[in-house]
Formats: structure tokens, C-alpha cells, sequence
């Protein structure tokens, strides 16, 4: 077992266990878009960043295990500023949305941010809506990599394109009617935005 220190608490956890866990184990929120329980971490989303004494940087509480003697800080004020800033970019990336149970609106309300000073280049082929079951609206699409994963045994789903390019496809980008989705729905199921939805 180890014990560490966060925020001024001190908790006694298993061994391999993330900082995530390790929060989540005393109650503890930390914010996070791209963690999915029972895979491996993808790190992506930067929301989970944590104040480590000793660090001179932030890191990311899903993908960093806890070392016995730790002490770790969720809510200091370089972390609250940092993951605001973050969420903006993630809301300006997320584009114009409309849907009131949208995860991302919801969390982006609960950390005090509901707007983005930042903008970002619209997709061409934003939109998917050949198949009968699943819609797709990239325009909505975080990169969080949480469709990625649940698809991963299939492989279907995967990302393509480069910096503001950055897209998810199915197979070999074509479209979802002409791809070997078997509509399981498993990826609507863990989308936080919408970027993937059913009829």
C-alpha cells in the first residue's frame, strides 16, 4: 500500500494506481474528457493536470501512478488557471453546440467556463449521415480518443490529418454506410459531445 498527501488529506492506496484513482478513491474531483475506466490512459484531453511538489511542471493525474509520499495539489490556482485555459480551447475545438446534456458544456459550466476567446478552422466534410443508425458530426469531435478506444478491438475507428486537420474515420476514411461498423453503438455511448450520435 502507499500513502500521499492531496490536497492537505492523506490517503492510503493500492500500488499501480494512478493519481486519478488515487483522487477518485477519497472523493476528490478532478476533471477529465478522455479518461474511460478499464483502458489504458490516453492523456489527451490535459484536463486531469495536477501541482506535484517537487515538479516544476503540471502533470497528468490519469496517466502519472502515485509514489508513496507524494504530495499533490487538484485545486491550487496555477492548476485552476491552466485547466480553464484548456477548456477553452476544447470548447473553441468543440465548434457550436446546441445540445443541452452535452458532458463537455456540462463540465466546461462546473469549472466556471462557459465561453471560448479562441476559434478554430471549420472542417470541409464535417458531417456523415449515410449510415441509417449512427450520425457524425465532426464539427462537434474533441479528439478526446474515447470512441477510438471502445472501438479498439475492432479497429474501425482510428484518427487521420495533421494539427487543425485532425479527424476520426472509419476504416480507411470512408463513409460509415461503406465501413465495417457493425453499430454495437458502444462509441455513442462514450461520446462526451455528440460528435457521434444515433436516429
Amino acid at each position: 500500500m502507499i500513502t500521499v498527501s492531496i490536497n492537505g488529506k492523506t490517503i492510503t492506496v493500492k500500488n499501480k494506481c494512478t493519481i486519478l484513482k488515487a483522487a477518485k478513491t477519497a472523493g476528490i474531483f478532478i476533471p477529465t474528457l478522455c479518461d474511460l475506466p478499464g483502458y489504458s490512459p490516453r492523456s489527451v484531453c490535459r484536463l486531469c493536470l495536477i501541482e506535484l511538489e517537487g515538479r516544476q511542471n503540471l502533470i497528468s493525474a490519469c496517466s502519472t501512478l502515485v509514489i508513496d509520499g507524494m504530495k499533490i495539489k487538484t485545486d491550487s490556482e496555477i492548476v485552476t488557471r491552466n485547466r480553464k485555459i484548456i477548456m477553452e480551447f476544447i470548447l473553441a475545438e468543440h465548434g457550436e453546440c446546441h445540445n443541452k446534456n452535452c458532458s463537455l458544456k456540462k463540465l466546461g459550466q462546473k469549472l466556471g467556463v462557459e465561453s471560448t476567446r479562441f476559434s478554430t478552422s471549420p472542417l470541409l466534410e464535417a458531417r456523415d449521415l449515410s449510415s441509417e443508425y449512427l450520425k457524425i458530426n465532426a464539427h462537434l469531435c474533441i479528439h478526446c480518443d474515447r470512441c477510438i478506444q471502445i472501438c479498439h478491438d475492432r479497429k474501425i475507428i482510428s484518427r487521420a490529418g495533421k494539427g487543425s486537420f485532425v479527424t476520426m474515420i472509419f476504416d480507411d476514411n470512408c463513409r460509415v454506410d461503406e465501413s465495417s461498423c457493425v453499430h454495437c453503438r458502444d462509441c455513442v455511448e462514450v461520446c462526451p459531445t455528440g460528435a457521434i450520435s444515433y436516429y
